[in-house]
């Protein structure tokens, strides 16, 4: 075993990532808001090595209420990661349903979809001369990558090179979480100054990369005698985890999409 990385080894600013806003942490600093959030990064001379390394590493929590687990318990705790919900809204909707006899009301759920690619979250960081790094990643997003990175390492985006050699598949689970490995490989490399690589167990990368959102949508529709439309009013609730990430943009396309 080489080294242990952890959030003690960056500076509040650079710990901090995320696709948009930046509310995810390389390494949980002072509290763990998820099941599978990374703690900190074992490397050692092979991957067994590294994983033996890291089951004998003991955490202690303290458990604080209150605990948010469903779209339910978010909702009864106003815990949402918008500060303000989005409506869109087109017509009297209340004029409509005023006006027909026809109304029906319900709800309707969808679970969280593992993204399941071909390939788990892989990482190879190579450090360069003067601090230039090579990293190839499985990632649907390159230049975030690129982006992250320099952020974390305080190191101009010019230096680094992230390569993509081919991705057998990876349904938006590779575009901004893909960070969740390059990170802390790309850390180590640039620290140790050696090659870094890893890749994550299926079960290891089912737990830490998250899936795609649960969604809670309540509805009321009005319709005519024939069965045709004539309003629907919907509120639509997403999972969106313990950060921010994309959930704001995926509410947007759910949003727009609704009246498919």
């Amino acid at each position: 075993v080489h080294a242990l990385f952890s959030a003690k080894d960056l500076t509040e600013e650079c710990n901090y990532t995320g696709p948009i806003i930046h509310d995810d942490e390389v390494f949980a600093s002072k509290t763990v808001t998820c099941n599978g959030q990374p703690i900190a990064a074992v490397v050692a001379v092979d991957q067994i090595t590294a994983q033996r390394a890291a089951r004998k590493v003991q955490v202690k929590y303290q458990e604080l209420e209150p605990v948010i687990i469903t779209v339910e318990d978010a909702i009864n705790c106003k815990s949402f990661l918008l500060d303000s919900p989005y409506k869109l809204e087109r017509g009297d909707v209340d004029a409509v349903f005023a006006n027909t006899p026809y109304i029906i009301e319900g709800e309707c759920r969808t679970g969280g979809q593992e993204h399941f690619y071909f390939e788990t979250q892989c990482t190879l960081a190579v450090p360069k001369e003067e601090d230039e790094m090579e990293i190839f990643c499985s990632t649907q997003h390159p230049s975030e990558i690129n982006k992250a990175v320099s952020h974390m390492l305080k190191i101009p985006q010019n230096k680094l090179v992230t390569k993509v050699k081919r991705m057998g598949g990876g349904f938006g689970g590779k575009e901004s979480k893909s960070f969740v490995v390059a990170l802390p490989v790309a850390l180590a490399a640039n620290r140790l100054n050696r090659p870094v690589r890893c890749m994550l167990d299926r079960d290891e990368d089912m737990l830490i990369s998250g899936t795609r959102h649960p969604f809670l949508i309540k509805y009321k529709a009005a319709f005519d005698k024939n069965g045709k439309i004539l309003v629907i009013e919907a509120f639509i609730y997403s999972n969106g985890g313990n950060t921010s990430d994309l959930s704001e943009p995926v509410l947007h396309r759910a949003m727009f999409h609704i009246d498919n």
